[in-house]
């Protein structure tokens, strides 16, 4: 009894192994990390669907202080277009991240929100 409960157990093992090698992006973000250089009014971002299921994608930016928490009342000095848009499946598209100008200090040729 105790051998056939082990070998269920080892059977259930196996099984799920070979689930957990199979993962499937939905969308696809072209980096982990945007550079803006400042001489320049925008940076981009690639977004690209491999499924075959199309997704809506949400974009905007965030005002967040050093810790991590949003200041409260503080706009962003960028904004991200397209805000709002269908990724349509094996589809591709550029995020726009433009600065604005919100509460940017020029210092050497810097902005620091």
């Amino acid at each position: 009894m105790k051998t056939t409960f082990v070998k269920k157990i080892a059977l259930a093992l196996c099984v799920f192994s070979f689930w957990s090698g199979y993962a499937q992006a939905g969308v696809v973000v072209g980096g982990t990390r945007v550079v803006y250089d400042g001489a320049k009014r925008e940076a981009s971002l690639s977004i690209s669907n491999p499924d075959k299921t199309p997704y809506l994608i949400q974009s905007w930016a965030d005002n967040d202080g050093p810790d991590g928490k949003q200041k409260a009342g503080a706009k962003p000095p960028f904004v991200v277009t397209p805000p709002l848009f269908r990724l349509e499946p094996r589809g591709e598209n550029l995020l726009r991240i433009i600065r604005t100008g919100a509460h940017c200090r020029r210092t050497a040729n810097r902005c620091s929100g």
